[in-house]
């Protein structure tokens, strides 16, 4: 009885929604006309696209008084009146909020190649389109600082009198072969080397007007520059974080979203959307891979014989990264001597063969390391195939962590191994480094070129002054006979270069014969296939020379302007490759994940450059012959100089801010933030857990009572074909 009274109560609800319903359709229809957006209403001779557009219209017209009712100014109730100080404020928000809208439209109507990211994300998807935003915003970043330094290191620089401030002569370019200036043009030596390209030709003079102090300029700008980047890479971290965590929120629903969410309408062309299904495929396949790996619990021999292998293959990596360091170290050393024998010889009496040994040997460094470079990301991707890792995701993260590892280790070795050479110079009783020892210079030296007084600085400018057949030692403190900061720059400048002319000859030479070869033989098709646009891979190498770029900056400071050209010659090689000889990555990506895990190795990248430009600062004394710290002990002496004469409560605010009465408790304090962080973090995630297990059970709540009806339903039909 009681399942009969409530299915009558149900029916009766149902009989008159539907009255209700069919008396407000003939209400409208007998009051306004027939509707024309209801399929019955339709004539038969009418089309459906004359329609469409007035349903449009229509839809646009309902909007619209939303839209402006947003609009319009506010009103005061009955018996009040709206202050003026609400008008005011009422208008000033419209405009502003007016002004960004604009502002927002015209930049993105400007935006750097908004075209070409719109026809390879049509094309490839918003995997591939996501490393040429990456390279964008990275173009971006250079530009700010490239227009620090120009505001407030080149243009003032180009201000003095006479740019050429340095003390390392000039070359004599009369009786040069024109291959020379190609050599000088790769390795930053020879002309280039008196340019404003390197520090050692900046000025460490106050300009006037206005007591411009160089050294103080220059060191800021580097720390602005180091600052601005730091700033611009946790802004875009966290909003890549935030689309991430968005994209990958679905938790126990990752299958449901991938079902009815991986597909990207963004796609048109046909080969690139069969591609996204195979990609989509693999992706279940790769879920369910890791899923089953995962919870597979391997025996005790099976774990132990992958434990063993990885050891010995990280021993293996070690004594690669040792050998690798050792070689860069000795590449160094044989860079330097190059350097040194091409200064103190005649070019015009060598030949062809001898200036070629020493532009190579004088690259040895550089060429060192891009070979490593080459060599050592396929021997790591060999290794990780016998190290039994569990999922291929795995496997694939390993291999670019040692790449990254690798690329930027090489680096830091080749400055420290710059820094052990430099401190080897031998000091005078003032404690500045000497210039090394000039020989054969009393017979040889005209009396016009000789100095009255034989300081180091003196006997440097008479080494430069004397002819080239004479002959200056060559010892191991050769890089104290010239501009050490140069020196570094010009190593950092050849390794931009190099790696600039390998990526490009591999993606326009190489990529264009591999796919030439794969269309044309069948062997290369089957076994090896055309080749594919690796996102890791092409990202890695921005990477590595944003890296280039922070740790030159300081030496070189230029290096910017470089590697915005570099970029975008990067871009349109990467493009025309991309739409001619690439096809996509089938392996799944996620564009938001893997941004984000890119800017945090490039904030870790940044990072790692700190700690040679700081050990430069702290720790090197200045070359005496050039750049804007010279005749300083430490590069960091500008800052106490300038303190001196500041006001004196400035210098006693700046004293009381480097004390330990403000260290120690801004420290404490920032624990305890980052504690209360932590804690609010911890029980947001509870939070987030619980409002998860909420909706399941509230899903289930559903499926029961759905069940529930279903099951009345059939009993009401059951009682209703027996009556």
């Amino acid at each position: 009885r009681e399942q009969a009274s409530t299915a009558a109560t149900i029916r009766r609800r149902h009989t008159v929604h539907r009255q209700q319903s069919s008396r407000r359709v003939h209400a409208a229809g007998s009051g306004s006309g027939e509707r024309p957006d209801s399929p019955q209403y339709f004539d038969d001779e009418q089309d459906a696209e004359d329609v469409l557009p007035s349903m449009r219209s229509d839809r646009s017209n309902a909007l619209s008084p939303r839209r402006s009712m947003r609009r319009r100014p506010p009103r005061a109730g009955a018996g009040q009146q709206v202050s003026a100080y609400r008008q005011v404020k009422w208008h000033i928000g419209l405009r502003w909020k007016l002004l960004k809208e604009s502002t927002s439209n015209f930049f993105y109507h400007l935006g750097l190649w908004r075209d070409t990211m719109k026809q390879v994300e049509g094309r490839f998807g918003t995997g591939v389109v996501s490393y040429f935003l990456f390279l964008r915003w990275l173009v971006f970043l250079d530009l700010l600082l490239t227009l620090l330094i120009f505001s407030f290191v080149f243009i003032p620089q180009l201000t003095t009198s006479n740019t050429k401030t340095s003390e390392l002569g000039v070359v004599n370019s009369t009786g040069r072969e024109w291959y020379s200036y190609i050599q000088e043009t790769i390795s930053g030596e020879g002309y280039l080397e008196d340019t404003t390209l390197f520090i050692g030709v900046y000025t460490n003079a106050t300009l006037e007007p206005g007591s411009y102090s160089m050294p103080y300029a220059y060191l800021m700008t580097v720390f602005s520059i180091f600052g601005v980047s730091l700033i611009l890479l946790v802004l875009s971290m966290s909003k890549a974080y935030r689309e991430s965590y968005s994209q990958d929120a679905g938790g126990q629903y990752s299958y449901s979203n991938k079902t009815f969410g991986a597909w990207e309408f963004a796609i048109t062309d046909e080969s690139t959307a069969r591609l996204k299904c195979i990609s989509i495929k693999k992706d279940f396949q790769e879920e369910l891979q890791n899923e089953k790996a995962l919870s597979e619990k391997w025996p005790f021999d099976k774990t132990v014989k992958a434990y063993s292998r990885r050891v010995v293959v990280n021993i293996i990596i070690f004594l690669m990264w040792v050998g690798a360091g050792v070689s860069i170290y000795f590449a160094t050393e044989e860079s330097i001597k190059a350097n040194e024998e091409e200064r103190s010889t005649d070019q015009s009496q060598l030949g062809y063969t001898e200036t070629f040994s020493l532009f190579i040997r004088g690259l040895a460094a550089s060429l060192t390391i891009a070979a490593f470079d080459i060599i050592f990301p396929t021997v790591f991707q060999q290794l990780s195939l016998f190290e039994m890792w569990r999922t291929p995701r795995t496997e694939v993260r390993a291999t670019l962590l040692r790449t990254i590892a690798m690329r930027l280790s090489s680096l830091g070795v080749l400055m420290a191994s710059v820094f052990v050479v430099i401190q080897q110079c031998p000091a005078d009783e003032n404690g500045q480094l000497t210039m090394g020892s000039v020989t054969n210079t009393t017979t040889m030296m005209p009396t016009t070129m000789m100095p009255t007084t034989m300081t180091p600085t003196t006997m440097t400018e008479a080494a430069r002054r004397m002819p080239s057949t004479m002959n200056i030692s060559n010892s191991t403190q050769s890089p104290c006979q010239h501009c050490w900061e140069s020196f570094a720059g010009q190593e950092l400048y050849q390794l931009t270069i190099i790696d600039f002319f390998i990526i490009v000859f591999v993606t326009i030479f190489g990529e264009t014969i591999w796919r030439f070869s794969a269309d044309r033989w069948g062997l290369v098709k089957d076994n090896i296939g055309p080749p594919e646009f690796f996102i890791a891979k092409s990202v890695l190498e921005l990477l590595y020379a944003q890296a280039l770029l922070w740790l030159g900056v300081f030496f070189s400071p230029l290096i910017p302007v470089i590697c915005i050209i570099k970029f975008f010659i990067f871009f349109y090689c990467k493009k025309w490759s991309l739409l001619h000889n690439l096809k996509p990555s089938d392996r799944p990506y996620r564009a938001a994940r893997n941004s984000n895990i890119f800017r945090g190795l490039l904030l870790f990248t940044l990072f790692l450059c700190l700690i040679p430009i700081g050990y430069a600062i702290v720790r090197i004394q200045p070359s005496v012959q050039c750049g804007p710290f010279r005749g300083k002990n430490h590069i960091y002496d500008v800052i106490p100089e300038l303190l001196e004469m500041a006001p004196g409560w400035l210098d006693t605010l700046f004293t009381f801010l480097g004390s330990a009465g403000f260290l120690a408790p801004l420290f404490v304090l920032l624990l305890l933030v980052i504690y209360y962080y932590h804690a609010l973090t911890k029980a947001q995630k509870e939070n987030i857990k619980l409002l998860k297990d909420q909706l399941l059970l509230e899903g289930r709540d559903k499926q029961f009572l759905i069940g529930k009806v279903q099951r009345m339903q059939t009993a009401l039909a059951g009682m209703s074909g027996t009556g």
